[in-house]
């Protein structure tokens, strides 16, 4: 008798509920997905200020849900449980979070200042000149639709990915330095000073989308693919602990699929 990804689960068979997933249907890889959720904790990570949720690693949950948390962290499941919505393009990204920045500006320009000084200076100032640096980028994405004669460009779509790429590494690139030149200041939070929650929720949002188990083997495969090839270095990833070699392979692939169209 055939066992049920839910008997495989009852069981603690997690090697056989991996396989399962394997060739489940995307509502199947879901419901897995929520389960394994449910089962598997939450552990909090802090530096300073800095707090991030994430699911416990195999090694920071009882023997018995080893295999569960490790599913979590490979992030196979995930990939099938959520389809193409698994790797957004980066101009999808970009349009998620220079909204959240946007509507971010719009409320720490709407609170008392703290401190005292130049209005140049002040916080509803440096709020109001952000939104409006951001509000610039949808027309230049919008530009490149159109060549200079006004004729839909067919290269459009691609000129927008590159742009909106590099204006969500650029954002993201200043949002960690910004963070770095903090750390000496956090200590003195920490003691008392009130720190704006909701630019700090901004941050830890941000931190989730680029700082996951899928963004680090991106970040890996960018720097050993144009050196060894993609085979080697997904293989290379693998004894990293990155994941297995053919789900990251199939996952980068279609990463480099959306990114091309």
């Amino acid at each position: 008798m055939i066992c049920s990804w839910k008997q495989m689960l009852d069981a603690r068979d997690w090697d056989g509920l991996e396989d399962f997933s394997r060739h489940a249907s995307q509502q199947e890889c879901t419901e897995i997905l929520d389960r394994l959720g449910a089962l598997v904790p939450k552990v909090t990570m802090t530096n300073g200020t800095e707090v991030q949720e994430v699911f416990a690693g195999p090694d920071e949950v009882p023997p018995e849900l080893a295999g569960a948390a490790k599913i979590l962290l490979l992030g196979e499941l995930e990939a099938r449980a959520l389809g193409d919505e698994y790797i957004p393009c980066l101009l999808d990204q970009w349009h998620d979070l220079s909204a959240a920045a946007e509507d971010q500006c719009k409320k720490l320009a709407a609170l008392p200042e703290v401190t005292e000084g130049s209005a140049q200076m002040s916080r509803v100032h440096h709020a109001t000149e952000a939104a409006e640096l951001l509000r610039f980028i949808p027309a230049v994405l919008a530009a490149v639709m159109n060549d200079e004669n006004g004729t839909p460009d067919e290269l459009g779509n691609a000129l927008q990915e590159h742009i909106a790429t590099v204006a969500l590494y650029a954002f993201t690139a200043g949002r960690h330095l910004q963070i770095a030149l903090g750390k000496e200041h956090e200590p003195d939070a920490i003691r008392g000073e009130k720190v704006a929650g909701g630019l700090r929720n901004l941050a830890h949002s941000t931190n989730r989308r680029h700082e996951g188990p899928r963004e680090r083997r991106f970040a890996r495969l960018r720097e050993l693919v144009p050196q060894i090839g993609l085979d080697k270095a997904c293989a290379t990833c693998e004894t990293e602990g990155l994941g297995k070699h053919e789900a990251i392979k199939r996952q980068w692939n279609r990463h480099l699929q959306k990114r091309d169209t």
